[in-house]
């Protein structure tokens, strides 16, 4: 059983890897794996990331659950950037200031 999951999971990400390579243009190596030739699509979605001048208080737990934490703009929504949050010292999925 264990097999066929595995399997299934590498079947996934080569069909997802394939779908989104067809509409990609930049490719970077790809930190998850850290496996040289294994690269993932790093396009840049349109905008800037925006400027924190402070931290806020800390979250409840609930709410900092919500963070996707990312490498590039891909792993975001198409209306969010992958920026480095001064607070949580990560790069993080945020709104794009256009």
């Amino acid at each position: 059983m264990q097999n066929r999951v595995v399997c299934l999971m590498v079947v996934m990400a080569v069909a997802m890897s394939v779908a989104s390579a067809s509409s990609c243009s930049t490719f970077c190596k790809d930190p998850y794996l850290n496996i040289q030739g294994e690269y993932v699509c790093c396009d840049k979605n349109p905008g800037t990331c925006p400027e924190r001048d402070e931290c806020p208080p800390l979250a409840q737990e609930d709410v900092r659950q919500g963070i996707r934490f990312c490498h590039y703009d891909p792993e975001c929504h198409p209306n969010e950037k992958c920026c480095f949050d001064i607070c949580i010292k990560q790069k993080v999925c945020k709104l794009a200031d256009p």
